[in-house]
């Protein structure tokens, strides 16, 4: 976008700026290495068993993390193979819980809130 400024004072002609060439980039987040996907987490809010449903179609090995907001680790859920997982949360208080997917490299596959009342 080209800008230049038109300053009067008083009733003068007006003094002409410079044109200056402004650009505009929209910035919707950091890049990571591959693709991070939204887990499907279903019954959301749950008070005893979910589904989490992520992406795995060459079957690898992951890991899932549940973390409470303030990033602690409640427990961790080791050698998933398939795309989908049914966990318990009896145990788990009240609350609203970061799910994360790690394949066997450590990289964040996935991640989505699970909500336990």
């Amino acid at each position: 976008m080209d800008n230049t400024a038109y300053i009067f004072f008083d009733y003068n002609p007006p003094v002409i700026t410079n044109t200056v060439l402004n650009t505009f980039v929209d910035v919707v987040g950091i890049a990571e290495p591959g693709e991070i996907y939204r887990l499907h987490i279903y019954p959301n809010p749950t008070g005893h068993q979910a589904i989490i449903v992520f992406k795995n179609e060459n079957n690898e090995s992951h890991e899932i993390t549940i973390s409470d907001l303030t990033g602690r680790t409640i427990r961790i859920l080791s050698g998933i193979t398939s795309d989908q997982i049914k966990i318990d949360v009896t145990g788990i208080q009240s609350g609203i819980y970061v799910c994360s997917v790690y394949n066997s490299t450590g990289i964040n596959k996935g991640i989505g809130k699970l909500v336990v009342k």
